[in-house]
């Protein structure tokens, strides 16, 4: 098995874990920000972007999930430390996974 096919795995296990800890478990949630995390730790090992986002921040977003009960806010919040460009490429990008989803401009369409 492949590095990148077990880190998608364990990523997903750990956030389904903490998911089910905080009684918000959401498998498809957790499956989507493991392949969000993977295909942006792929671009950077291709050095398409400068930032990642770890399994310990997915972790946050988790735990945002928990408080507001909300996908993209809880997303929006946890990579709000990035730089604007970057933010919002990672938003777009989880937008294109997660069809449950919509951002502001989504919302203006």
């Amino acid at each position: 098995m492949s590095r990148s096919i077990q880190l998608l795995r364990l990523s997903r296990e750990i956030l389904e874990k903490v998911a089910a800890n905080l009684g918000v478990l959401d498998e498809a949630f957790c499956a989507n920000l493991a392949n969000w995390s993977d295909i942006i730790r792929k671009t950077f090992k291709d050095g398409g972007i400068d930032e990642v986002i770890s399994t310990r921040r997915l972790v946050h977003v988790i735990r945002a999930f928990a408080i507001w009960q909300d996908r993209m806010k809880a997303i929006k919040v946890c990579v709000n430390r990035f730089d604007d460009e970057t933010k919002q490429s990672f938003i777009e990008l989880y937008d294109k996974i997660d069809a449950e989803v919509t951002t502001e401009e989504n919302d203006d369409e």
